[in-house]
């Protein structure tokens, strides 16, 4: 017998694990249909719905809403699509396994309605929260440890910092850094691992970035956030500030250290973020941190750091035409001006 599942939530690892579940028990031969609202999308979900096969009536559906279809106020679904569904939902196929996904926490009420908290025959709905930051490093250390390495403190902050609060996106790097561990001949994933791995697999990204900027390389630091930006990837953009935060808070915490009077190599071994070990040992980081600690002062980067704080906020703010602008000019007050900000400043590269 079919069933309906409606499933919310940001937690999209978890929410992959629950789907490949159903997927598990169904017969081998259900077909399988994952349907998005683009073009042609209700007749294509109609057909899935609809249309048995002749060789197995059993269907499996996955419509998934991306968060562009859904109108302004809070995720919810568009006045043709909830109609569609509500349809749908309202004489579902014995035959039909249908499974309706979106990141946001709550969907439109006439749909919800198909889904009551007790629970109804053939109905179920869940809520995949995004994991807690107490959760998190056991997590990983949980997964590392199932993969066959053990993984250092530093390490794990340093993951911690860079990766999207989603198990989809941690387990990936995780299952990564574990096979580039195994292969480099150790058993225990260490901060440097971390480095070396995502200098091997990345191409311009918030720490190559960083390395310009603590240069204080201007046309190198904007021909390199000119190629983030045309990567187009919403990926890239969800790094972008946290590896550049977490890359001058480290420098913050050398010249701290440094201004109360500690020589540069141990300033270097006794790095911090957020009162986390992030020792610069690497020698390719120990010349870029030289760099930067050449061409900033402390209150450049507590400067640098409100920079680019108020800069993530106006891109998430402002529209697409505008964000190679923000970004040049975040560029320019950084690197140009050492994180002050005049009142009408120019915008080298256009």
């Amino acid at each position: 017998m079919g069933k309906n599942y409606l499933l919310l939530g940001p937690e999209a690892g978890e929410k992959a694990d629950f789907i490949d579940s159903i997927r598990t028990s169904l017969n081998p031969d259900t077909e399988s249909y994952k349907i998005y609202p683009y073009d042609d999308y209700a007749r294509s979900l109609t057909d899935a719905l609809g249309n048995a096969s002749l060789f197995c009536p059993e269907r499996f559906v996955w419509l998934d809403i991306p968060k562009e279809y859904t109108d302004a106020s809070g995720g919810m679904l568009k006045a043709e699509l909830e109609k569609l569904v509500c349809q749908y939902l309202a004489h579902p196929d014995s035959d039909v396994t249908f499974v309706l996904t979106s990141a946001e926490t709550r969907i439109n009420r006439p749909i919800d309605a198909f889904f009551p908290k007790e629970g109804a025959e053939g109905f179920e709905k869940r809520v995949f929260w995004e994991m807690k930051e107490a959760q998190k490093p056991g997590w990983v250390r949980t997964f590392m440890r199932k993969n066959g390495v053990s993984i250092q403190e530093e390490a794990l902050n340093l993951i911690l910092m860079l990766v999207e609060n989603d198990t989809a996106e941690l387990r990936t790097i995780c299952s990564q850094l574990a096979i580039f561990t195994r292969l480099n001949g150790s058993d225990c994933v260490t901060q440097d691992d971390v480095e070396s791995f995502l200098s091997h697999t990345r191409q311009e990204d918030g720490y190559t970035l960083f390395a310009y900027m603590a240069r204080r390389d201007l046309e190198g630091a904007l021909r390199c956030i000119d190629a983030i930006n045309a990567s187009a990837s919403t990926d890239q953009f969800s790094r972008l500030f946290p590896a550049l935060v977490w890359s001058f808070r480290r420098l913050h915490s050398v010249l701290v250290q440094i201004q109360q009077g500690t020589d540069q190599s141990s300033a270097f071994a006794g790095a911090s973020v957020f009162e986390r070990g992030a020792k610069i040992s690497r020698p390719n980081d120990i010349t870029i941190y030289r760099s930067a600690c050449a061409n900033y002062r402390l209150p450049d980067v507590e400067a640098i750091l409100a920079v680019l704080s108020d800069t993530e906020a106006e891109l998430r703010q402002g529209g697409a035409d505008l964000t190679r602008i923000i970004l040049h000019r975040m560029i320019w007050t950084i690197v140009g001006n050492r994180g002050r900000r005049p009142d009408c400043p120019r915008f080298p590269g256009f």
